[in-house]
């Protein structure tokens, strides 16, 4: 089930790579069909049209990664971690630093359930 959500965000991811890469080979494909050449914008325009569009681009990009982070973040608040909490607080010993180190190995022989 994870897998299968995971490569499908992936593949949704990689949509919308390719499909904001449409131009790339449009000079190409003119120079060798010469019916295309006048259906195939050669160039987009250049100026705040192409910096705009690059800077949406990125944007999109960044929103789309944050909701990744946050919903894999939360998956993963809601299955492990509230699960280990005991009325739905942390133990009391969970911020506590370690003073020496028989207490940093039992502490961490604790935590990882090592017997």
């Amino acid at each position: 089930m994870k897998l299968k959500n995971l490569s499908l965000i992936i593949l949704l991811g990689l949509i919308i790579l390719l499909s904001t890469q449409a131009g790339i080979c449009a000079e190409e494909i003119a120079q060798h069909v010469p019916a295309a050449a006048e259906a195939i914008p050669l160039k987009q325009a250049a100026g705040i049209t192409l910096t705009a569009t690059k800077f949406i681009v990125t944007m999109l990009g960044v929103v789309l990664s944050s909701v990744i982070i946050w919903a894999g973040l939360s998956i993963y608040n809601k299955f492990f971690v509230k699960s280990s909490l005991k009325n739905g607080a942390l133990p009391e010993d969970t911020l506590n630093t370690p003073k020496t180190i028989q207490e940093a190995v039992t502490f961490f022989v604790k935590k990882n359930k090592l017997k």
